[in-house]
């Protein structure tokens, strides 16, 4: 199958989840049995909306609410700002991050094989799934990494806003950005202390020990 093929499958796919009431499928997962206790649910934010955006967050949990996966990914795309007025994260953020050895920032190619070893064959639930999953293929494609994988889950569409994934998505995203932001505002607050001052200082010691 070409790459053409995956695309036209997996929008076809996209296209299905839409529909109300409808379960997609594809001819894989049709043939297997997933016990509904099994599903996973996802969050992810992003660069935008935009065909070209991509994952800049990825939260997975089990159906009881168990985080599972949380990672951080630097892109190769500029984060539009109406995303980063909803989510807070921006690249110096992540930038920082990295540098002082956080081990949940990362890149999408390097958790590549992780984020496909815990959705495949699985029953993937998410509030607007649709959206989701397109991201996911959209970030893929960036990176020229394999998409057959997704034609394998069970995507669902959650009606329920915060649901586990985007709940801990959230609180895990407001963590790093209070921890890697306030570098800035600490920053920002530093007023060099004017030189005259010194030398006033240094003045009035040398005034105190001669009397």
């Amino acid at each position: 199958m070409t790459s053409l093929d995956t695309d036209k499958a997996l929008k076809t796919l996209l296209r299905q989840i839409e529909r109300p009431g409808k379960l997609a499928q594809c001819p894989i997962s049709q043939k297997k049995k997933i016990p509904a206790k099994a599903y996973l649910v996802l969050n992810v934010e992003t660069t935008g909306r935009e065909e070209q955006d991509q994952v800049l967050q990825i939260t997975i949990t089990d159906h009881k609410g168990n985080l599972l996966f949380n990672r951080f990914c630097q892109p190769s795309v500029s984060i539009q700002k109406q995303a980063s007025d909803h989510h807070h994260m921006t690249k110096d953020i992540f930038t920082r991050a990295t540098l002082m050895g956080n081990q949940s920032v990362t890149t999408w190619q390097d958790i590549y094989p992780e984020v496909v070893k815990h959705l495949s064959d699985r029953t993937v639930y998410a509030f607007n799934v649709t959206f989701d999953a397109q991201m996911v293929l959209n970030t893929c494609k960036a990176f020229n990494l394999d998409t057959d994988w997704m034609k394998t889950c069970h995507w669902v569409n959650m009606k329920l806003y915060m649901n586990s994934a985007t709940r801990i998505g959230k609180e895990l995203a407001g963590e790093l950005v209070d921890e890697f932001e306030e570098i800035v505002i600490v920053s920002a607050q530093v007023i060099p202390f004017p030189v005259h001052r010194w030398q006033q200082f240094a003045k009035e010691e040398r005034v105190g020990v001669q009397g």
